[in-house]
């Protein structure tokens, strides 16, 4: 649309607040959630980290690192998610789904825990639903309540915003033992 056009419909700032009927998103983080999510990756053999969108959207790639750093979990993404972490990272394994490498699809298939944050589950990520992460725990930290469980059934749903959930997952985080786990 032409701009004169749209300066007519509306101002160009962006409201502070937004306030619509059925979206209310969480801008706090359940501490209860995250303690049960990282009891539950401290009791992982072969944990995974599954990156979304979310985490590029709120600015929490630093966090997310300092997280990864801190737990040497390993890392996939979804194509949305990409740049979360630096592909040059030791963890990162690549891209998972319909376009994703083989190395990144074999490791879910092979995690006994899946931490998601920021990813919706879409059918280019999971495939067939039924045989997606079939061995596997999963955690889902998405801002959307409405993503949590849409596609894939979740063991712990943590409703937040993914910087403020990585933010909180930091100070209780603990180097893990994954070597002897690890997806290759």
């Amino acid at each position: 649309m032409p701009s004169n056009i749209v300066s007519e419909i509306g101002p160009a700032e962006y409201p502070e607040t937004v306030n619509i009927r059925g979206y209310k998103p969480s801008t706090g983080v359940h501490i209860g959630q995250i303690k049960k999510a990282l009891e539950m990756l401290k009791n992982a053999k072969k944990p995974l980290f599954l990156i979304g969108g979310g985490v590029n959207i709120s600015h929490a790639n630093e966090e997310f690192e300092k997280l990864v750093n801190i737990t040497k979990v390993p890392v996939i993404t979804t194509i949305m998610g990409k740049g979360a972490i630096p592909t040059k990272h030791p963890l990162f394994i690549g891209n998972v789904g319909m376009h994703g490498s083989y190395a990144s699809n074999k490791a879910v298939n092979e995690c006994d825990v899946l931490f998601s944050i920021g990813t919706r589950f879409n059918d280019r990520v999971t495939g067939r639903i039924a045989e997606f992460a079939p061995n596997a725990k999963i955690i889902h930290i998405d801002i959307d309540s409405a993503s949590i469980s849409r596609n894939i059934v979740i063991n712990i749903p943590i409703v937040a915003d993914a910087k403020a959930a990585i933010n909180e997952l930091i100070p209780l985080a603990q180097e893990l033992d994954t070597k002897n786990g690890l997806i290759k």
